[in-house]
């Protein structure tokens, strides 16, 4: 079911990335700035520092604006923007004072993002290349090797238990998220998809070949796809007279019996009471015939009967309103037609 995770989750957790990174070099470029008008702060070129903390600002300020589009950009793209970036902090705890730098602190910021937001493949190198930036101070100033084993030891350390902490919790979110979000869209009775899932599929299915004379051509020979709707025939009378779990296990042997002859990539749905739908990729007229029929012999193998209609796109209808407009139609002259009989 790909469908249970839509494009948007996807397009707002690439601007969520964008956005809060944005915003975490915004908080380091400031509070650079701040720490270095205290006393006591590290002598620093004044124009190298305006220049740089200046550009960081404008970086950070242009990612949460909203003037970029993040949605452009791949989570790929933003896992590599990282790795670029990040030197750039060692910059920073260079001309803030290197070992002794009031920004240290803040390499726990950038940990965190990487591991909320990338996969272990990615927030553990990222994880690696912060403990080398907190450890670059020992590039120019060596006397400070050894006294900053026991120190990145512990970083490192953090970076890890950090890491493996939040990917973790993260894993748990988006599991749980996924699960509720899929119950949202089943049908606790019968483990069908429900009718918003079942909207959600036929708007997709409408969406995905396009609208006539727009998405693809008039004269387009290429299949649609079939719509089928069917009820149970005298379904109350099974729960006046046998009771509703009687009713209950009709509707479960039900669905039981028209999924066995679902193909993959079918949606099969409980749309009301007793009422079902059926999607069909690419089935014309005679797959829709041919469905209909298999639909009604599996609900006889149930020990009932069903009136089934059926609609196919585009022919009956350009959308999913259109569509069921018809197949519903086409069920009521069916109920009609077996009333007279």
């Amino acid at each position: 079911m790909d469908w249970l995770r839509s494009r948007h989750d996807l397009d707002d957790e690439r601007v969520l990335i964008g956005v809060t990174a944005g915003a975490l070099w915004l908080v380091g470029a400031l509070a650079a700035i701040v720490a270095q008008l205290m006393p006591g702060s590290a002598d620093v070129d004044p124009v190298f520092f305006t220049v740089f903390a200046g550009g960081v600002i404008a970086y950070g300020a242009v990612s949460i604006s909203g003037w970029f589009d993040w949605k452009r950009v791949s989570v790929t793209g933003h896992v590599v923007a990282s790795a670029t970036l990040t030197p750039l902090l060692g910059i920073m705890l260079w001309s803030t004072g290197g070992a002794q730098s009031y920004l240290m602190p803040l390499l726990v910021l950038p940990l965190l993002h990487f591991a909320y937001f990338f996969s272990w493949r990615a927030s553990v190198p990222l994880g690696l290349e912060l403990v080398l930036v907190a450890a670059s101070p020992v590039l120019y100033e060596p006397e400070l090797v050894d006294g900053s084993v026991s120190r990145l030891a512990a970083f490192a350390s953090v970076a890890l238990v950090v890491i493996v902490a939040l990917r973790t919790l993260k894993g748990r979110l988006v599991a749980a998220e996924a699960h509720q979000r899929q119950m949202a869209l089943l049908d606790a009775l019968t483990g069908l998809v429900n009718r918003r899932g079942f909207d959600a599929t036929l708007h997709a299915a409408v969406a995905a070949r396009g609208e006539a004379g727009h998405g693809r051509r008039e004269a387009d020979d290429r299949p649609g796809f079939a719509l089928l709707v069917f009820d149970l025939d005298h379904f109350k009378r099974v729960n006046d007279t046998q009771g509703h779990p009687a009713g209950d296990r009709l509707l479960r042997t039900v669905a039981a019996n028209c999924a066995e002859i679902a193909r993959p990539g079918d949606t099969l749905a409980r749309i009301g009471g007793d009422e079902f739908a059926l999607i069909a990729p690419d089935a014309g007229i005679d797959g829709a015939r041919r469905l209909a029929e298999e639909l009604h012999a599996a609900v006889r193998r149930s020990g009932a009967e069903a009136t089934v209609s059926w609609a196919v796109h585009p022919q009956d209808g350009a959308d999913g309103d259109a569509l069921l407009r018809t197949a519903d139609r086409r069920l009521y002259e069916g109920k009609a037609a077996l009333a007279r009989r």
